[in-house]
């Protein structure tokens, strides 16, 4: 049994709470990357620009608050007496006895959770983007193609070569 069994600690109390605070802010970063999924599906720059400032407001606050995880986990970890090679959460927890070490390990849970979950969103909005973007390189290459020389042919069959036709009408 770790040496804070049973016993308040704030080493450990600011832990989970750093701990929470990640949690909060990278599910906040998951519903911000399901907004960014329905604007691009529905082909929205405006929002998709507003979306990708708040997700960068939100990945600082999380670089700040990765910051404060590994120091308050340090701290911890000398409170706890481990050794720095035993500084991993699981380690923590493991050493703090109960109730840390089921308070830790549900925060770490909950973390794991959001992360994977914010995973698998990063990789379907990459890959909305990507097609998003192979879509309107090929529009692109139709429209280029749609002004260049075109054969043809005329109704005694013989080929000819004639200039390009505009795939629009701009004359209304």
């Amino acid at each position: 049994m770790g040496k804070t069994a049973g016993k308040g600690h704030p080493a450990l109390d600011t832990l989970e709470a750093v701990l929470r605070r990640l949690d909060q802010a990278h599910r906040l970063l998951l519903e911000e990357a399901e907004r960014k999924r329905q604007a691009i599906v529905a082909g929205d720059l405006g929002a998709l620009e507003a979306i990708v400032a708040r997700e960068q407001e939100l990945v600082a606050g999380i670089e700040k608050e990765e910051a404060r995880r590994q120091a308050a986990s340090r701290i911890a970890r000398q409170a706890l007496g481990l050794p720095e090679a035993k500084g991993k959460l699981s380690d923590l927890a493991r050493a703090a006895g109960e109730p840390w070490s089921g308070r830790l390990e549900t925060a770490r849970a909950r973390l794991r959770e959001a992360l994977v979950a914010l995973r698998a969103k990063v990789r379907l909005n990459q890959e909305l983007l990507k097609a998003s973007l192979d879509h309107m390189a090929g529009f692109l290459q139709t429209l280029r193609e749609a002004g260049g020389a075109q054969t043809t042919y005329t109704p005694r069959a013989l080929k000819t070569q004639s200039g390009g036709r505009p795939l629009m009408d701009t004359s209304a």
